[in-house]
């Protein structure tokens, strides 16, 4: 069986003609060398008027239906400190903070905040922590037991909470 050998038609390399390359790259540069001056242009004008720059607020958060209020404190992952209480973070908590990126829970140890926070269902394990910003802090009546969420009504849309 001779199916890996090479004849020694096939072992020939393609040959390009160095003509045809300088002919292609000689049509190219003067595409080349004209590109970088419009772009300098908008740069120098953005740079000259800097002060009609728009700061534009971050956008609200939107919290589950299921997420309830609390003070946490992280010690060493996976045990938090939940209202006074001991818990556990789940597998896989997101833990999100309060610029909305993900924090690792590693590097929470030792930190206190107020948050909002998901359990998961089957073991009551935290699953979701949202570290709370001062505004949100102030968005007030928010439920912080199980038998809160299941007595009071939530508005999605408002993100608010409506007790009975």
């Amino acid at each position: 069986m001779h199916r890996c050998v090479l004849r020694p038609a096939d072992r020939r390399r393609p040959t390009f003609r160095s003509s045809t390359r300088l002919q292609a790259l000689a049509a190219l540069l003067p595409l080349l060398l004209a590109a970088p001056l419009p772009l300098l242009a908008p740069a120098t004008a953005q740079a000259q008027s800097t002060s009609s720059v728009v700061q534009v607020a971050p956008a609200t958060r939107r919290f589950p239906a299921d997420a309830l209020r609390g003070d946490i404190s992280f010690g060493t992952p996976p045990a938090i400190n939940l209202n006074g209480r001991s818990a556990q973070l789940a597998p896989g908590v997101r833990v999100h903070g309060a610029d909305n990126m993900l924090v690792l829970t590693g590097a929470l140890a030792g930190n206190k905040a107020t948050c909002n926070y998901r359990l998961e269902p089957t073991t009551g394990l935290v699953i979701e922590v949202w570290i709370l910003t001062t505004d949100e802090r102030t968005r007030l009546p928010w439920p912080q037991t199980t038998a809160d969420l299941a007595t009071w009504r939530f508005d999605a849309a408002a993100q608010v909470w409506i007790k009975p």
